[in-house]
Order: C-alpha cells, then structure tokens, then sequence
C-alpha cells in the first residue's frame, strides 16, 4: 500500500431528517446519494434543502480533522508503506495507561483483549489491526473518545472490505455484529463474532452469505432505527439466522455491557445471551 488516504465518502452532515443529531450522521457520497446511520434514510443529494449550507458548514468544521489525517498518514508513510505486525506492534506499544484505560473502564474491553487485538494509538486515532487469513492486511482507526468532529472509524483507502475476527469462520456457531467494539466486546466472553471492517449496518456483503452456511447465525446490530432495519435485511440474507437485541433500553451491545460491569452483572450479562441461544 503506498497511497495512504481516507476513504468513501464525502463528508458527514447534520441529518435534517430526525431530531437530535448532535454528531452528524447523515453521510454525503461522491455519487450524489446520502445515508443516515442514525434513521436509515436513503436519499439522493438533490433532495435535501439547504444542502449546500449543509456541507459548507461541514466542512469547516471538518478542516481540523483533515490535518490530523494528514498526520497520521505522514507517520504510516514514515513508519512503512508496507502493512506488517512490526507496524501493528508499534502502534500498539504506542498506547498509555490512559488509553487503555479509556478501552477498559469506558468500552469493557480486557487488557488481554486489548493486548491480544493489538489496539494501538497512531498519535492522532486509535489504531485497530486487521488481518486476513492470519496474516497483516489493512488498519483501522477509531476517533479519540474527546474528539466529537472527526469520523467515528476510517480504514486505508483501497482496502477491500472483508469480515474482522474472519479466523474464526471455521466455527459452527457465529455472533455478526455492527461495528469492531461489539465484535470484541461478544468474543471476549465466549460469543464468537464477526463484523464488516465497513462498520455500519449496510457492510455486509452479499457474497459473504455463502461463508455462513451451515452455520448457528445470530445477528446482533444496534438497537436504533437502522440497527433493526439491517438486522431484518441481513437475516433475509441468511435465512438460517436468528436475529437478537440487546434490550431496549441500551443502543448496543457494549453499552450494556459496560453498564453490567459497573453493576457487577456481568454474568447476568452471559446468561442473557445464552438463554436466547437455547430458544
């Protein structure tokens, strides 16, 4: 990989769609369609007013986070054009106490999930490695927890979107979920998970279907609006899954996760997903 740049989209812009869309959740494409994470809405372009104000508005507000890409792409191209463990490892090593921290007491995540995922810390994102069949092939980065403008995940541009955890594709029994947090939130106690490196409700390709044939499927997406929209389009596409929610009072999976574990419930937290997969 030598063009370390970011990807897909043009930017995200206040959904004038539903209420209450304080981190813009409406993303702009370069072929003149948009879609909202938070509703579900799919539209073109032309059809939203004031959509010019809309995108300069962004875009200024998006200025500072474009230099902070710039930097991390500087320290990829500095470090290595090339995708290896060494630059997983040293990103990795990269991580404060205080980062993981933030992974462990704010997401719920192990240390020996922390560690053995290799999540790191670029200077500017956190950094999540990806392989494919056991081997080093893509990054991801996550936003720092304080920064509410930037891309909640990126990954490298020409990066061909594949399934994360997909070692464990041999198993018989097979977690999807939304995005890489709930994925390592699942597997860490004992729910094998998978997710589209693409993080959103619509990354799940058509093609991967036949990867999960003869398998126990259960699908666990985000509790809003999307989240149960793609949940149902996704279990029409795997017809031998079974389609879970977290309940309904939490957005996702690891929010109740972090709220058993602040709560000591964590084994109420187990049971939960074990009872609904004996049903």
């Amino acid at each position: 990989m030598s063009d370390y740049e970011p990807s897909h989209f043009v930017c995200h812009v206040t959904c004038p769609f539903h209420e209450g869309d304080d981190v813009p959740s409406l993303a702009i494409y370069s072929n003149g369609t948009a879609y909202c994470f938070a509703c579900a809405t799919y539209c073109k372009v032309s059809d939203i007013d004031n959509i010019n104000q809309l995108i300069k508005l962004s875009r200024i507000k998006q200025k500072p986070v474009k230099e902070k890409v710039k930097k991390l792409y500087k320290t990829l191209k500095e470090s290595d054009n090339n995708i290896s463990e060494q630059l997983y490892y040293k990103f990795h090593k990269n991580l404060s106490s205080k980062h993981r921290q933030y992974w462990h007491k704010e997401r719920g995540l192990y240390y020996r999930t922390i560690d053995k995922y290799l999540i790191g810390w670029t200077g500017q994102f956190y950094s999540i490695p990806i392989y494919k069949n056991n081997r080093p092939y893509s990054l991801a980065f996550r936003r720092h927890e304080l920064d509410t403008i930037s891309m909640k995940y990126m990954v490298l541009k020409g990066t061909v979107p594949i399934l994360f955890n997909n070692d464990l594709l041999y198993l018989d029994k097979l977690w999807i979920t939304e995005g890489f947090v709930d994925c390592l939130t699942m597997t860490q106690v004992g729910f094998p998970s998978v997710c589209s490196i693409i993080g959103s409700v619509n990354g799940f390709k058509k093609q991967w279907a036949k990867l999960f044939e003869n398998k126990q499927i259960y699908i666990l997406l985000d509790n809003d609006q999307a989240g149960q929209i793609g949940a149902d389009n996704l279990h029409a596409l795997l017809p031998n899954s079974r389609v879970i929610r977290v309940p309904e009072q939490y957005k996702d999976v690891n929010e109740f996760w972090v709220d058993c574990c602040r709560s000591n419930r964590e084994s109420y937290f187990i049971d939960y997903f074990n009872k609904l997969q004996e049903r």
